[in-house]
């Protein structure tokens, strides 16, 4: 398990890089102000682009993706599940 980054320490490793927050957004498709919002602890990191910062900026473990990248039967599996279970 690694260790998960605090927001300082995240603006710490920005400074050492000479790259700012805002360039490692738009190269990582994020949006800026969504990404400051996440350091400064204004914006939960609960679901969706924002939850995906977190885990790439080391703040939260977690995977980063959306809904529609998890494995999720399609109606007729779950119906087939379901009479199998019953059986």
């Amino acid at each position: 398990m690694s260790t998960l980054r605090t927001a300082e320490e995240i603006r710490y490793e920005f400074l050492k890089r000479g790259q700012s927050i805002a360039e490692w957004a738009r190269v990582n498709n994020f949006s800026v102000t969504l990404v400051y919002q996440i350091l400064a602890d204004s914006r939960k990191a609960v679901r969706g682009q924002s939850h995906n910062i977190a885990v790439a900026l080391g703040m939260k473990e977690g995977q980063e993706g959306g809904i529609a990248d998890l494995p999720f039967p399609g109606r007729k599996a779950m119906k087939a599940n379901r009479h199998k279970e019953k059986q």
